[in-house]
């Protein structure tokens, strides 16, 4: 294989690839580079443009010489820089999506040479590892190569990731794809090419009817918020991805009052397998009204008076997106394709209600469902994070009042 040097390219990168460059660097009064701390630090986040730049060379000049070093010949398999797979998968479907991501993987490398480094942890986990794994990075060259995981504030963080994607280095893989029938009419892949989804967690309603006999269920979101609701409804507030999702389109429609008396129809705070065990014990609390993914509705036992609703209005969507980086995307592209084909897309829907944006995915779903999706324009134009933080304030100090 013909080398292809870069400019973009870190000087870790080239010296991995092609340790045979060593010399030119050191030719050029760049010794530093012979030490491999020196490699793994400074080199780690040093582009050959900055260092050309620096060096006042001429970077095409530079390139010339440095694929010269290498013979016209790629390093062997073992010596190359692993694609690096990282992000947060919903605990339902997380270890036979990781078995399927495992198989391909080996294909990967056999055909490519080129190791895939995986880290693909369970959702349950998500805000301790977002923190210790994203929110301590300091540049966009620190992330792995592709990033998956539901939510919103992590990826539109003008702080963080949402800076990174003003300064172009993403780009959404699935955007050639088309969308499923299911999604029809929802403009959910984004218009800029930034972001990648490949599927989403709907939020639906729950309804225990037995210790409210008379009391009629609600069958939107807008119901849900009516006063006859209050200190009736369970919210998946420690599922953060998803209940930010809810914060965020009912603060959309309804605005600071919506979050208002969102908080007060509150009765408690469940997970949704803590919900589903309620639902399924006879002695149990059971609120009149529980929000909860629409997977855990398939858990709900025959016998259970417990039934499910699709909110006429639209189940709210928490997307699971996927980031890919531009820089490798010529190597990664592959990866990126299986993560949203219709092999994972199926695992997603048949093992875990969690629909596929593929096209040639055969969703597991009620007959023309509806969405209520946030919408790109108000993702983009928008201070996510900074709106989700005054929506949760909004929230806890209406249910501590409430309380």
């Amino acid at each position: 294989m013909q080398p292809k040097i870069t400019g973009s390219m870190t000087i870790e990168q080239i010296l991995t690839q092609y340790p045979g460059t060593l010399a030119v660097f050191q030719a050029r009064g760049f010794e530093q580079f012979s030490d491999p701390a020196k490699v793994q630090t400074i080199g780690r986040f040093l582009k050959l443009q900055s260092l050309a730049k620096q060096g006042n060379y001429d970077l095409d000049a530079l390139i010339g010489l440095l694929e010269e070093a290498t013979g016209g010949e790629a390093l062997s398999a073992s010596s190359r820089v692993p694609v690096r797979v990282e992000g947060l998968l919903p605990c339902p479907v997380r270890l036979p999506l990781s078995e399927a991501f495992g198989r391909f993987s080996e294909e990967f490398t056999a055909q490519t040479g080129v190791e895939v480094k995986t880290t693909l942890e369970a959702a349950a986990v998500g805000a301790k590892w977002i923190e210790e794994h994203i929110r301590t990075l300091s540049n966009h060259e620190e992330l792995p190569d592709i990033l998956v995981s539901a939510g919103f504030d992590t990826f539109f963080d003008p702080k963080l990731i949402g800076a990174w994607k003003q300064e172009g280095v993403f780009c959404d893989t699935t955007a050639g794809l088309g969308v499923n029938e299911a999604f029809r009419g929802v403009d959910i892949r984004d218009p800029r090419g930034d972001y990648g989804m490949f599927s989403v967690v709907p939020a639906v309603f729950v309804i225990h009817q037995d210790n409210y006999p008379d009391l009629e269920a609600p069958r939107t979101w807008e119901e849900l918020l009516h006063p006859r609701y209050e200190k009736k409804v369970a919210l998946p507030v420690s599922d953060f991805d998803l209940f930010n999702g809810i914060l965020l389109n009912l603060h959309k429609e309804f605005g600071d009052e919506g979050i208002v008396r969102l908080g007060r129809s509150m009765d408690v705070n469940l997970h949704p397998a803590q919900m589903v065990r309620a639902s399924n014990r006879a002695s149990a609390h059971k609120p009149f009204v529980t929000v909860m993914p629409y997977f855990f509705t398939r858990m709900l036992r025959q016998n259970s008076s417990a039934r499910s609703i699709w909110p006429e209005d639209g189940a709210i969507i928490s997307p699971v997106f996927m980031l890919v980086k531009k820089e490798r995307l010529e190597l990664t592209r592959p990866v990126a394709d299986f993560l949203a084909s219709p092999e994972m897309g199926s695992i997603l829907t048949n093992q875990g209600l969690f629909p596929s944006l593929h096209p040639d995915v055969k969703n597991v779903l009620p007959e023309n469902p509806r969405w209520k999706w946030i919408g790109w324009d108000y993702l983009h134009d928008n201070d996510v994070a900074a709106l989700l933080k005054h929506a949760l304030k909004i929230f806890e100090d209406t249910v501590g009042v409430s309380q």
